[in-house]
């Protein structure tokens, strides 16, 4: 994951929750990582040390 002075991602980064969600990466609100789906919808949030780089390799259709 790419990362910035305040250690989160870049607005757009697809990263993963604690969950195992994947999500696009919104900006922060108070402690928290904004979330969107990829395809659209509605946001949710993540504490920001739970985010992970979301990579391909692993997933299974």
């Amino acid at each position: 994951m790419s990362k910035t002075n305040h250690d989160h991602p870049k607005v757009g980064e697809l990263v993963r929750d604690a969950a195992g969600r994947v999500g696009v990466y919104m900006g922060q609100a108070g402690p928290y990582a904004m979330l969107r789906p990829q395809g659209g919808g509605q946001e949710w949030q993540a504490r920001r040390s739970d985010l992970r780089p979301f990579s391909p390799e692993g997933c299974h259709a």
